[in-house]
């Protein structure tokens, strides 16, 4: 990751040789011109973190973290689950609009992916906005090539790279299994970990309504027609019963970029067989 106060600092806006290589080698895939592989990261300071949104009972607890830049462990502490993110619209753009998640057991999800023609559902938004996206609708904003995995618009310790994993793979450089409900995962990894992992940066999407017979606490949505923008995350609330999953975890080294930028080719390929299925779906109902 690049220094954000050393000598390699790469100025705001800038593309790196490397990502326009990666840009190139992916150009094919996507059916991009040379003109438009310019555009490789100009929107990802269109963009501005605000806020982590947070579960109001559940905790994530996270492992210190070595800084890449000084060696010195950096204490995370423990946070609640993050389902979502804040994000403050610095450009009038668009941003993705797939609806409530689809439940407590599938937070990485949307209940209406695409159109009628099948094509996926984005919304125009103003600067000064804030948008509040689910974890799906972030990794669909990210995976495109404007914006390159990268949100640094504003505070430069609040700049943050969404990585790409795939659900299925095993030895490095594996790819994901291509089926229509397998969409590969994400993660957040902030420039400066210590600066924005802690309780001050959170915003529940629901509250605490007390405790149960052993003492931990219980959460709900909020109240119909309070918070309406955390709706999408009313499903967080229901409980479900799910099978147990074995781990898939690969070994592979995801922070390499070369194997980021192909995960996130197969995130948008995914996400675009699911969306065309939904509607195919909907349209036989």
């Amino acid at each position: 990751m690049v220094a954000l106060n050393g000598k390699n600092a790469k100025p705001k806006g800038s593309v790196t040789e490397t990502e326009k290589t990666l840009a190139v080698a992916g150009a094919e895939a996507h059916k991009y011109t040379p003109e438009q592989l310019e555009f490789v990261n100009s929107q990802s300071g269109w963009f501005e973190y605000e806020k982590s949104l947070v579960h109001p009972t559940r905790i994530d607890k996270r492992k210190d973290r070595k800084d890449k830049n000084t060696g010195q462990l950096v204490p995370m502490g423990n946070t609640h689950v993050v389902v979502g993110y804040a994000l403050k619209v610095l450009h009038d753009t668009k941003v993705p609009d797939f609806g409530p998640i689809k439940s407590s057991s599938d937070p990485f999800s949307g209940t209406h992916l695409a159109d009628a023609n099948g094509n996926p559902i984005w919304r125009d938004v103003k600067a000064g906005e804030t948008v509040y996206l689910t974890l799906l609708e972030l990794a669909a904003l990210a995976a495109q090539p404007e914006v390159g995995t990268k949100i640094n618009g504003g505070d430069p310790n609040l700049a943050f790279t969404v990585k790409f994993r795939s659900q299925t793979a095993g030895a490095k450089g594996g790819t994901a299994t291509k089926t229509v409900d397998s969409l590969p995962s994400i993660s957040v990894t902030f420039y400066n970990p210590a600066h924005a992992r802690n309780e001050r940066f959170e915003l529940p999407v629901g509250q605490v309504v007390g405790t149960n017979k052993d003492g931990h606490k219980v959460a709900a949505p909020y109240p119909e027609g309070e918070h309406p923008e955390f709706d999408k995350w009313r499903p967080l609330f229901v409980k479900t019963t799910t099978a147990k999953k074995t781990s898939t975890k690969s070994k592979a080294d995801d922070r390499e970029e070369v194997l980021n930028n192909a995960a996130r080719r197969t995130f948008l390929s995914a996400l675009s067989r699911k969306a065309k299925q939904d509607a195919a779906n909907a349209a036989a109902k």
